[in-house]
């Protein structure tokens, strides 16, 4: 779909501008607490506060787990959700979906990695961290890439289902997931609370646009010509899935 076809869309479903202003929100709800960081020196005293009370809170028990949580919501864990996702939905037929799933998690990765540079905020002491890092503190990329990435997948799954009670727990579920992501990088002591919250709300805005992408990528069209309700994913063993675009 070229843009034409895609203003043509969206000046049709008016419903698709409300993606742009959750972007706009959440991006700019990044660059406020941004502001607030740099208003207060680097150190907010939220910051402080949050920081101390995870190193005081640490116990033998939650470590590990906390250090696997971790694990699985760095680069590694999302690029390898994003591509299996991504090898299921071209296998079913959903080419377009495919990439975007994959375009979702690897513009997460580099918009948190250009962040980290412009901002180039310290991390907290290195003697509270369980754990190594090397880059910059802000945002919090396991918070950003989590979010973009388990959002994305979320969204594939929810986006075609009527069930209203599968779409609420599907979504549940993501959000858990990715707050636990988040706690991690706290309990570790490798980030601040605002680091986190920027990855939050940065990634929040990037994976509103990957939405709106899976909106707009649709067709959704009856044989008339006019628009057609979307039809369910089939998530059955050794059949494909009904394509959503009738043809």
């Amino acid at each position: 779909m070229g843009v034409p076809g895609v203003a043509d869309r969206l000046r049709r479903h008016p419903g698709l501008l409300e993606p742009v202003v959750v972007i706009v929100a959440l991006f700019g709800g990044h660059l406020a607490v941004v502001a607030a960081v740099q208003g207060a020196g680097g150190v907010t005293p939220l910051d402080a506060g949050v920081h101390a009370w995870f190193v005081e809170h640490r116990s033998a028990l939650l470590d590990p787990v906390m250090i696997g949580v971790s694990a699985v919501g760095g680069t590694a864990g999302m690029a390898a959700l994003a591509i299996l996702t991504a090898a299921v939905l071209v296998r079913w037929g959903h080419r377009a979906q495919a990439v975007i799933v994959l375009i979702a998690c690897a513009g997460g990765e580099a918009l948190g990695d250009v962040a980290k540079l412009i901002y180039q905020r310290t991390r907290p002491p290195q003697a509270d961290w369980l754990g190594v890092v090397t880059s910059y503190s802000l945002p919090s990329g396991h918070a950003l890439l989590a979010t973009v990435t388990v959002g994305i997948v979320a969204a594939v799954v929810v986006h075609p289902c009527p069930s209203r009670s599968v779409r609420t727990g599907v979504a549940a579920l993501a959000i858990g997931v990715v707050l636990l992501i988040g706690t991690s990088r706290l309990y570790l002591g490798v980030h601040w609370p605002t680091d986190v919250v920027t990855g939050y709300l940065l990634g929040g805005a990037w994976l509103a646009v990957c939405v709106l992408g899976l909106t707009v990528v649709e067709p959704q069209r009856a044989p008339d010509g006019t628009d057609a309700p979307t039809v369910p994913l089939r998530w059955s063993r050794g059949r494909r899935a009904q394509r959503i675009s009738s043809r």
